[in-house]
């Protein structure tokens, strides 16, 4: 239904139409028997142009209004183009509905006048997924080019909208357009991110019986695959590709390593790491981080993450900030000798001049900067954690929750307790600090700060200040203690014999 805005735009838009269709239902009275006529009807390059007068036989200050068929639609696209401005997308769409459905001028007329491909581009844009309903019905009305179908099941995919992106197709279909490899790789893909493999299996069937076909759909498939977590079948669709002719390309090789890596078999992730290696391709950086990702969940004892390191390196990665915070992760996870100092010198020599020169954004920082502290704080290495904080404060990047709760456990590690509550101090006395926010991504930030430092207290056996920071909390009408802060607490009371604690 209209709103009051979109009734009155359509009305302005109807009054400029009706002048002209009264107007040229009288051209001929107007032209040849009217006394105030301005002679013959002026013919210019628009059809149906006529000459307008007031009501009363008068001529406005002497000139005619000229009001054309495009004209009237030139209005109309006015309307639409400030509704549309206004963020009143629905409305436009359904105003465009109204004037189709009401007769006055056929969807070809107004997809030309309104530009139909141009607003369907800016509704499907990658940063406006609420517009995505107003593109569709645009789509629906308006006789639009190949291309705007293509953005907007392009659209379905980032929403993960299955059933609008076939809708799409099937508009297509119903109209005479051709699919191409980009729409079917573009639906298939839509299925994939939704997770529905049966789906994508379905679309492939019938593109490959259409004739489409190009390694795009096969990688949309195997995404399904890994997303939908039929690895096995993954596996063997790989090898029907193969079988078939089709040769794989990089962005295959890195969906099959990370397809093994979410299937938690990182030998055989590194194996299509070697298998696109030997086929000539050169890994990238996402190839990199997959791999490392892989690594951190499910440690190989004979691969190191510093040797896997030295060996993408030599392939030709350029690393990124996501590579190196999966390589931190990995040292973080793995924690064989020698791998922290390896990292650091990684850091040293790699990451802080990249971080100096602006090469990755703040908040690509704040994830290298946190995987690494996390690496340090396992391995208790006190000092290059508090020095990597010192380097993110000059970068510009203040701790947020996340590397706090990594400074005051690698504390802990070392039992520095006295040392944790120093810092724990200087970062709750200010309550703008970004630790007493939400961390990076990482919900209740805070008090995950506080339940840190909880744990250092009562692994040290200090009760009595672990006691406070909790009475502390259950003060705060910002950060009440949890269901993580009590049990810790609690197993403190029990493991320091001090029980009577807990019922108080």
């Amino acid at each position: 239904m209209l709103t009051e805005e979109a009734v009155a735009s359509k009305s302005e838009a109807q009054d400029v139409s009706q002048v002209l269709e009264r107007q040229l239902s009288e051209r001929t009275a107007s032209t040849s028997k009217a006394p105030y006529s301005s002679g013959p009807t002026r013919r210019g390059k628009l059809e149906g142009e006529v000459t307008v007068v007031k009501p009363d036989g008068r001529r406005g200050d002497g000139e005619a209004k000229v009001v054309s068929q495009s004209a009237a639609l030139k209005k109309l696209a006015e309307v639409h183009d400030t509704l549309l401005q206004s963020g009143k997308a629905e409305d436009c769409a359904r105003l465009v509905q109204s004037m189709i459905e009401e007769g006055r001028w056929s969807a070809k007329q107004i997809d030309r006048a309104l530009k139909g491909g141009r607003i369907i581009f800016f509704l499907a844009l990658p940063r406006q997924p609420k517009l995505l309903p107003a593109a569709l019905s645009y789509i629906r009305l308006l006789p639009v080019g190949p291309k705007d179908y293509t953005c907007v099941i392009n659209a379905c995919a980032r929403a993960r909208n299955v059933d609008s992106a076939i809708e799409v197709l099937e508009i297509m279909k119903e109209r005479g357009v051709a699919a191409s490899f980009f729409d079917y790789s573009g639906v298939i893909s839509t299925a994939a991110k939704a997770g529905d493999y049966h789906r994508a299996m379905g679309l492939f069937q019938r593109a490959r019986e259409e004739g489409v076909t190009d390694v795009s759909l096969w990688n949309a498939l195997l995404e399904a695959c890994k997303e939908s977590g039929q690895f096995q079948r993954g596996y063997e669709l790989f090898e029907e590709m193969q079988a078939s002719g089709e040769t794989a390309n990089l962005t295959t090789f890195n969906t099959m390593v990370s397809l093994a890596a979410k299937g938690g078999d990182f030998p055989k992730a590194l194996d299509f790491y070697h298998q696109l290696v030997s086929s000539g391709l050169s890994p990238d950086a996402r190839t990199a981080t997959v791999l490392f990702s892989a690594m951190a969940a499910n440690p190989c004892p004979s691969v190191s993450p510093h040797s896997l390191y030295q060996e993408l390196i030599n392939a030709g990665v350029r690393p990124d900030s996501f590579m190196w915070s999966a390589f931190f992760n990995a040292v973080h996870s793995v924690q064989k000798p020698g791998e922290l100092e390896a990292a650091l010198e990684v850091y040293t020599k790699e990451v802080k001049p990249a971080a100096a020169a602006r090469a990755f954004s703040p908040g690509d920082k704040r994830f290298v900067y946190s995987a690494l502290l996390n690496a340090c704080a396992k391995a208790g290495k006190v000092d290059y954690a508090f020095g990597i904080r010192n380097d993110m404060i000059r970068s510009g990047i203040s701790p947020d929750a996340h590397a706090s709760t990594s400074l005051i456990r690698a504390c802990g590690e070392v039992f520095q307790v006295q040392r944790a509550l120093e810092y724990f101090d200087e970062v709750s006395a200010d309550p703008s600090s970004p630790a007493m926010h939400y961390g990076h991504n990482r919900p209740g930030g805070p008090l995950a700060v506080h339940n840190a430092i909880l744990d250092v207290l009562v692994k040290a056996g200090e009760m009595t200040k672990a006691m406070e920071i909790l009475e502390g909390m259950r003060e705060s009408d910002e950060w009440k203690p949890n269901l993580i802060a009590y049990n810790t607490v609690l197993m403190g009371c029990a493991y320091n014999k001090q029980m009577m604690r807990a019922f108080l």
